[in-house]
């Protein structure tokens, strides 16, 4: 007998090459298959089949186009072209010469100069301060916006005295050589003694500002050092943040910076150098870093200024400095009248000279800015300048100049705020190790000293007065537009970024004092809590102990009372006791 199925089974199919046709739907309801890794969403079922259908009854029998795009398809061709270079002995060209080098490594080989165009990610610094969404921005100033701007007329000076003495130039400076080095005495260097102090310490200022406003109270003044007026007109050059507080009293803006959190005073390296040649800070030698070399900078600065100084004053008629405790300088109060795009106003600035020099033809002394210019090495390299500035100097400068366009840019335009006769700039580098390809970051060598007219220089330098002082105007305007007096204000230029921020001061160093002083007065009030806690147990001990050394002593007073009580009373009795014995005696 043979054994069957029952009819209502399913049987499975034939074994078969492929999903069968029958296989796509299952109890009449279609279905599709999708690969493990394919991404399913939650969906209607009945909905999405439905639009399923529709589309592709809307597109039966519509296939896939080709789209040919010629332009395409022939750039793809010439980047995938190769060119040959056959050698013939009667071609003499370099590539014939070079055929054998070619197919070869080594000294003239095809990976011999090979350099590497990728680009690096520079990592940069963090903004001096936070922007914060939730902060007013009075004016956002782009570079490509002030880029062109030019101010109609250069600014009016008038001189308001000179302070201090400066110490007079050392012309050995000048003989300075790549042969004959001069080494920079940089721990010597205090930094006291190179300390630029803010407008609000300056006595000068204050009698100044006085003057002027008794003049026109209604006129705008800007007052600020030559240092951050120097800044503002470079703001659109440079990558590296900073930032400039500003406070507005009736109608003088003061402009001051914060000591070391505003990097206003740092003298960067290679700030505007190529992507591929600036420092990083994500180097793995710190010494390299943007930071490092910054600091590193500064100081060698710092030493040049010292070394190009004799300790001899120059003997010129000044009133006295206000500033007696820092090295000996000469200060200039000059006020710049300013027309505008939107508005005249004037600018108070105070500006420094570093050192003086007798001019044998006028028979006088010119005053001198002196500058440090440190070499950006990269590690395991050789010093350029130390042979580029043997050959040509001039090119040097040019070279240096695209590599730190908005240091040498502010220096020409410190150097003409002052109304300098010269500026001396010095070409600094790292001393070298034992190696060549060695250096030592902490210890530095004068190569060369270059001496220009600040005017020339401006000019050999394609740099503009009346553009850098349109640039300070867009930003003043922002300030005088916008704010109150007693208000408080910024301008910050964010790190990686080419745009100058006007806005409203918002420190969170304030909100933190706040909050702890909240901290501290809550603190006082549970303390407060405290003592009057400690200070209730206290009394309530108090209290009990009194009463009860009071119950002691009542107990004690009331047992003596007692005692002296019952002796009394044995003593009466005894008296009486022994009269009537004595009467019984007597009878």
């Amino acid at each position: 007998m043979t054994f069957e199925l029952p009819p209502d089974l399913y049987i499975n199919p034939e074994f078969t090459w492929g999903p069968p046709a029958e296989e796509m739907t299952v109890d009449g309801q279609s279905f599709e298959l999708y690969l493990k890794d394919t991404e399913l969403f939650p969906m209607e079922w009945l909905r999405s089949t439905l639009e399923k259908e529709k589309d592709e009854d809307a597109h039966k029998g519509r296939g896939f186009e080709v789209v040919k795009d010629e332009r395409r398809q022939k750039a793809f061709e010439n980047e995938r072209a190769k060119t040959s270079h056959k050698a013939n002995a009667q071609n003499k060209n370099r590539f014939n010469r070079n055929a054998a080098a070619m197919k070869r490594g080594g000294k003239r080989g095809k990976n011999a100069k090979r350099v590497d165009y990728r680009k690096k990610d520079v990592v940069g610094l963090p903004s001096t301060v936070p922007v914060n969404t939730g902060v007013v921005v009075y004016a956002e100033l782009q570079k490509v916006d002030v880029q062109k701007k030019m101010l109609a007329t250069l600014p009016q000076c008038k001189e308001y005295g000179l302070y201090g003495q400066p110490f007079v130039y050392d012309s050995n400076m000048n003989k300075v050589s790549c042969a004959r080095p001069i080494n920079l005495k940089e721990t010597e260097v205090k930094e006291e003694d190179y300390t630029t102090f803010n407008i609000m310490a300056d006595a000068v200022i204050k009698d100044i500002m006085k003057t002027v406003a008794s003049k026109n109270p209604d006129r705008p003044l800007i007052v600020t050092t030559d240092e951050l007026l120097s800044v503002l007109m470079t703001s659109h050059i440079g990558d590296h943040p900073w930032h400039i507080n500003v406070v507005r009293f009736l109608n003088s803006f003061l402009l001051t910076k914060e000591d070391a959190e505003s990097l206003v005073d740092v003298e960067w390296v290679s700030e505007t150098a190529p992507v591929k040649d600036r420092p990083s800070e994500d180097m793995p030698v710190e010494s390299e870093r943007i930071m490092s070399y910054g600091t590193e900078s500064t100081k060698a600065h710092k030493a040049f200024q010292m070394a190009g100084c004799t300790p001899s004053v120059a003997q010129v008629k000044t009133e006295k400095n206000p500033f007696p405790k820092t090295q000996r300088r000469m200060y200039r109060y000059r006020l710049f009248s300013i027309k505008g795009a939107n508005r005249e106003y004037d600018v108070l600035v105070r500006c420094t000279i570093d050192a003086a020099e007798k001019d044998a033809n006028l028979n006088q002394f010119v005053f001198i800015r002196l500058f440090g210019l440190l070499e950006h090495r990269t590690p395991d390299t050789e010093s350029a300048w130390r042979k580029d500035l043997v050959s040509n100097a001039s090119t040097t400068m040019m070279n240096a100049f695209v590599l730190n366009s908005c240091k040498m840019t502010r220096w020409v335009a410190l150097s003409l705020l002052a109304d300098a006769s010269k500026i001396n700039i010095g070409f600094l580098a790292r001393k070298v190790g034992k190696r060549a390809v060695e250096s030592i970051p902490t210890e530095h060598q004068i190569l060369k000293v270059e001496t220009n007219d600040p005017r020339n220089l401006a000019k050999q330098l394609h740099i503009n007065m009346a553009h850098l002082w349109a640039v300070a105007d867009s930003i003043f305007d922002a300030l005088v537009s916008n704010m109150e007096s007693g208000e408080r204000a910024r301008v910050v230029k964010p790190s990686g970024s080419t745009k100058v921020l006007v806005m409203e001061y918002n420190d969170l160093d304030d909100d933190d004092e706040e909050e702890e002083e909240e901290e501290e007065r809550k603190r006082e009030k549970r303390m407060r809590r405290k003592m009057t806690t400690k200070s209730s147990l206290t009394n309530i001990f108090k209290e009990i102990t009194s009463f009860i050394l009071f119950s002691f002593l009542f107990v004690v007073f009331g047992s003596i009372v007692t005692i002296s009580g019952a002796s009394v009373a044995h003593m009466h009795t005894h008296n009486k006791k022994k009269k009537e014995d004595e009467r019984i005696y007597d009878r």
